[in-house]
């Protein structure tokens, strides 16, 4: 199946998935029960350097256990028995992020809680059955469009006062229009990228992808 985890620190996740649910939500179904496709959000900041975003990858594609689910689903974490978690301390002491609770009782619990999500997801790439490739970030919107998007600027709202104060109603609206291509030109938020059009392009990449014989 394919899963799709964030955490503080990575590139935008929620609207990526919700940009390839709309182009073709049936590749969520790719690799059925047996091994999940995983999209892991690439660090903008602070992260290790072989896991940073640029321009040509802000996400891995990884074929993972599904067992591994628990490392970054809380709905998994939350519901699995006294066993998974064992594993999962066993894994994440293994792995060098997590002092080895067991000693000589191998029934002794995770303690503590879990590390943090960008440690975790480190270690869900390190356990990782193949690295199925990269998705790139989605094209930014040309400035034009984006600014015909925000509508024509009115006067509703400015008193004959504060008009006054600007100068008359040509140079208020003028004003106003001036300091609407400034927010638009200086947007960095995730509107102002195309996601239906990288919703398309990862789904392709995605439905392309040979699903590896899992032993």
């Amino acid at each position: 199946m394919l899963q799709m985890y964030g955490f503080d620190g990575g590139t935008p996740l929620h609207r990526a998935r919700e940009a390839i649910t709309a182009a073709e939500p049936a590749v969520f179904a790719t690799g059925g029960d047996t091994v999940d496709l995983t999209v892991l959000p690439r660090w903008t900041e602070y992260g290790p350097r072989h896991h940073c975003a640029n321009r040509d990858a802000w996400y891995d594609l990884v074929w993972t256990a599904p067992a591994d689910r628990i490392l970054l689903d809380s709905r998994v974490y939350a519901h699995s028995s006294p066993a998974e978690r064992q594993r999962l301390a066993r894994v994440l002491a293994g792995a060098g992020v997590l002092p080895d609770v067991f000693g000589a009782d191998e029934d002794e619990p995770v303690d503590g809680g879990l590390p943090p999500r960008g440690l975790l997801a480190g270690v869900l790439l390190r356990r990782a059955l193949a690295h199925a490739g990269v998705l790139p970030p989605p094209d930014v919107i040309p400035f034009e469009e984006r600014l015909e998007a925000a509508g024509a600027v009115t006067l509703e709202g400015l008193s004959k006062a504060q008009m006054a104060l600007l100068g008359g109603p040509e140079a208020a609206l003028q004003m106003l229009q001036r300091r609407q291509r400034i927010a638009v030109k200086s947007d960095r938020t995730v509107d102002i990228y195309d996601w239906d059009a990288w919703g398309r392009s990862a789904a392709g990449t995605i439905r392309a992808l040979p699903v590896p014989a899992v032993v």
